[in-house]
């Protein structure tokens, strides 16, 4: 399931994939990674198999670049914004 493309990650996803790319050449143990990260031995164990088999990708969040599931349509947004003048019309 890799896509390929630009991939948007901001700095502290920059500095999690710089750790997990050390610790996959054995520059670094996941330990060591782990308390880098500043996450325990098994949470970092997760993120390197991640990046095993996702790729970079998988530092990513995964809703990153969607439209939120509890945005407020347009219309509704207009008659919320008009509600207060409808009753202050009629005071």
């Amino acid at each position: 399931m890799r896509q390929r493309g630009m991939l948007a990650l901001n700095m502290e996803d920059r500095d999690r994939l710089k750790v997990l790319h050390g610790s996959q050449r054995g520059c670094i143990t996941q330990c060591q990674a782990g308390q880098a990260l500043e996450l325990s031995e098994g949470c970092a164990r997760k993120l390197l198999a991640g990046v095993r088999r996702e790729g970079d990708a998988s530092v990513v969040h995964r809703l990153r670049g969607r439209p939120s599931s509890r945005k407020i349509g347009g219309s509704r947004i207009s008659t919320a914004v008009d509600l207060p003048c409808m009753y202050a019309r009629q005071a």
